[in-house]
């Protein structure tokens, strides 16, 4: 698994953020692995999540100029 997504699902498990591994990642999990540049997760869309959510993008580094912690809690947001 590529350092930064390793990094950044230690932030998540730091946090106790709710989400799942989902996309190629997981199904390699599954034995079938698949060759990807990304990793595509689920968050649990609620406030006391997000918030949680927002201090493990904090502690891993990552940008979050346009978007707050109350963005989270739409079901349909990318990020």
């Amino acid at each position: 698994m590529n350092r930064d997504f390793a990094e950044m699902l230690k932030a998540l498990a730091a946090e106790s953020v709710e989400f799942l591994v989902v996309g190629a990642y997981a199904v390699a999990g599954h034995g079938v692995p698949r060759a990807t540049g990304d990793i595509d997760l689920w968050v649990r869309p609620i406030s006391d999540n997000a918030a949680r959510l927002w201090r493990a993008l904090e502690r891993f580094g990552a940008p979050r100029s346009r978007v707050s912690p109350e963005s989270f809690t739409q079901p349909d947001v990318v990020y």
